[in-house]
């Protein structure tokens, strides 16, 4: 399977291998997602590809990622993928299932998911690449230092929404023109982060999918989301 990241736009270059569709529902035995944010953040190596991918995005010109395999005792082992200079897209060759993904977005992009990268946790759901949906992490991480987190609070939720939101080109450009609406309102009275926040709660909030945040500084990771008076709010795992 490859699936190609566009951070501004929605084509995809995807092969999807057919299978039967299952969903990676968690075992038993897995842990919180407050406990995952906890390890994730205590975790070295993890902090290091944090570190890798935003030196990228603040000196360089061209997108990377890092793939995460985990072994039988939930040890990381990850694969670097480097995109083309200048190119604001990132193609993921996929030929079984992973445990997560978190690339960068360079100086001129904008700091939280994109479109796109939206649509491409979509061709990696629907290509059926996902290998334990209570454990899967989906990141970026920003020039602007901070760093952002996906876990599924309600993986079925999650799936139904994006594939009624990616399915069909029409409806792609329907929630691409949605989101691009909202980062345009939200800039009138806001900085750049905050509205790229509030633009993605307002889509993809309350949709099965917990957002994270982590300064690249102190990597402590929060929870984000919006108030009835569309104000951010934090949450701390506890």
């Amino acid at each position: 399977m490859k699936i190609r990241f566009y951070f501004y736009a929605l084509l995809l270059s995807i092969f999807i291998i057919a299978c039967k569709k299952e969903d990676p529902a968690p075992t038993e035995s897995q842990k919180t997602i407050c406990e995952q944010i906890g390890q994730l953040q205590e975790n070295k190596e993890f902090n290091d590809r944090l570190d890798i991918l935003y030196n990228s995005a603040l000196n360089y010109n061209f997108e990377a990622a890092f793939l995460f395999y985990a072994d039988n005792r939930n040890i990381y082992r990850y694969e670097y993928v480097e995109g083309e200079l200048n190119r604001p897209s990132l193609s993921l060759t996929l030929n079984r299932k992973i445990d997560g993904v978190i690339h960068c977005h360079y100086k001129s992009l904008y700091p939280i998911f994109s479109i796109g990268d939206m649509k491409a946790l979509y061709e990696i759901i629907d290509g059926q690449f996902i290998k334990e949906s209570g454990t899967f992490n989906f990141g970026v991480v920003s020039a602007k230092g901070v760093a952002y987190l996906i876990k599924f609070s309600d993986f079925s939720k999650a799936r139904d929404f994006l594939i009624e939101s990616f399915k069909t080109s029409s409806a792609s450009s329907r929630i691409e023109k949605q989101y691009k609406d909202a980062i345009d309102l939200n800039l009138k009275q806001n900085n750049m982060i905050v509205s790229g926040e509030l633009s993605f709660l307002s889509i993809f909030g309350s949709k099965g999918m917990d957002l994270f945040k982590a300064s690249i500084g102190d990597k402590k990771w929060v929870k984000i989301d919006i108030d009835s008076g569309n104000e951010l709010v934090e949450i701390q795992c506890e």
